[in-house]
């Protein structure tokens, strides 16, 4: 078997495209939207995104990840998952309609149930778009799907930033939301004209079903698990610690969000197709590995190490209770690729039980780590996350070596290089920052100028493997032969 990598880096870049320039669209916008409104603001938000981000996972049940690892599709697929998921979305939008009024008084901010279930209509749209979206995965159609989710960014950004200037306040972040789901379901409906039917399938749905749901229920755990975490700082503390906290897991997501929905966009259906040979499997995921810690490692321990100067030059001083958060979640991060590495090989090969079962061991340690952390603070209750992401990475890596021959200890072999390298640039750029006064954004020009050309130079030196893989991908036509 003959896999050329430059088609698979083609897809990469341009879901890279889609996330990164999406995230980063949302980013500017944020920067915009977090001088024009409040901390409060931002946090009841947060509240109803809690609500409908689980309700997002339900409606799709993982038949989407379905359409995309099933090898023969025909109409009866395609219609009974679009049929149940449109099933699913309205009966949830009336369960959440009714119960609005039960999270407004339950975290004590006025108007929630309005916002609630104005929001909640993304639910509705979100039924057709998903069946479209995953179709599109499937033939591999990245770059439609670039345009489509940078368009998207781009339009409700604005919507949004023109209603705060108007001084709409927190609506001006509902319209965002909504105008995103609405023209998104346009786009996507103009791209892929996909025949909307109607119908329903017994044997279609048992087998479509039979994968999605374990690998629904493994993405629905981690939502709890994150939602848990919000609702907690919502409720025991304040709307404005969970507006810090949201602020700065949004700016986290940028790096950390997008490599790890690459890496289930773009590998997945790859992956999927080539699970048969192990041999093959092991060579994508250690690429995988080495190239994707080239990558996370050094930018998430820049930001990390330089928190408080990003923070407050992007979102202003009264934004700099954020710090903290941003900085325990970018830890965190370092490993959020990894796992989801983990989580292709594991889907890829069918394994979804298997994996639904890991992802509860590791969501009961979570709960019970933030019920215990909550008793000291909110920084002690975000540096569980990271502990979390640990053993969630631990059990992953060692269930996978198993399956395909990759130990543990040759997955820390492989991302151990750009660790120490992004170690050394970042201390010595850091004591070059210290040795001058210098303002936020000289601090943050000078260090990341002497951190890129100490990173890029000790692995051009050294040769690394890192460095050599990810020269031959962008600069020379490289396949992996079984």
């Amino acid at each position: 078997m003959k896999i050329k990598v430059t088609g698979v880096l083609s897809h990469i870049l341009w879901a890279l495209f889609q996330r990164g320039g999406g995230l980063i669209i949302a980013f500017v916008a944020n920067m915009v939207l977090s001088r024009l409104l409040t901390p409060e603001e931002f946090g009841g938000i947060g509240l109803v995104l809690i609500v409908v981000s689980m309700a997002d996972l339900l409606v799709d049940s993982g038949l989407g990840a379905a359409l995309i690892q099933k090898t023969n599709l025909d109409k009866n697929d395609i219609s009974t998952v679009f049929t149940t998921n449109f099933i699913i979305s309205v009966a949830l939008y009336i369960i959440i309609f009714f119960l609005s009024p039960f999270f407004e008084r339950y975290f004590s901010v006025e108007h929630l149930s309005l916002y609630l279930r104005v929001v909640s209509v993304s639910i509705l749209i979100r039924a057709f778009t998903l069946v479209e979206g995953s179709l599109l995965a499937k033939q591999f159609r990245f770059k439609a799907m670039s345009i489509i989710s940078v368009s998207t960014s781009a339009i409700s950004s604005i919507v949004g930033i023109v209603m705060a200037a108007c001084g709409f306040g927190i609506w001006s972040l509902v319209m965002r939301n909504l105008t995103q789901h609405f023209v998104s379901a346009i786009l996507f409906r103009m791209v892929s004209r996909v025949p909307y039917c109607f119908g329903f399938n017994k044997e279609s749905f048992k087998q479509l079903f039979g994968f999605g749901w374990f690998s629904a229920l493994t993405s629905f755990m981690d939502l709890i698990y994150t939602n848990t975490l919000s609702s907690i700082i919502g409720k025991h503390y304040s709307v404005s610690d969970l507006g810090y906290y949201n602020q700065a897991n949004s700016l986290q997501q940028i790096p950390t969000y997008s490599l790890s929905r690459v890496v289930n966009q773009v590998l997945f259906p790859h992956m999927s197709r080539i699970h048969e040979s192990k041999e093959v499997l092991r060579s994508y995921a250690r690429r995988s590995f080495i190239v994707s810690s080239f990558v996370s490692f050094p930018l998430l321990m820049f930001l990390l190490c330089f928190a408080k100067p990003i923070i407050i030059l992007l979102y202003s001083s009264k934004w700099e209770p954020s710090v903290v958060f941003f900085q325990i979640l970018c830890a965190g991060g370092l490993l959020n690729t990894l796992v989801h590495i983990c989580r292709c090989i594991l889907k890829s090969m069918g394994n979804t039980k298997l994996l639904f079962n890991i992802q509860l061991i590791v969501l009961v340690i979570g709960v019970g780590m933030l019920l215990f952390a909550q008793k000291f603070d909110i920084r002690m209750m975000v540096c569980t996350l990271v502990l979390n992401t640990i053993i969630n990475w631990l059990i992953l890596a060692i269930v996978v070596g198993k399956r395909i021959g990759y130990s543990l200890f040759s997955q820390m072999k492989d991302v151990l290089t750009s660790f120490i390298i992004s170690l050394c640039a970042l201390t010595t750029s850091r004591a070059i920052v210290i040795l001058f006064d210098m303002n936020n954004i000289l601090t943050l020009l000078v260090a990341g100028c002497v951190f890129v050309i100490l990173y890029i130079g000790i692995h051009a030196l050294f040769k690394t493997k890192a460095f050599i893989m990810c020269y031959n991908m962008c600069f020379q036509h490289t396949s992996i032969r079984h």
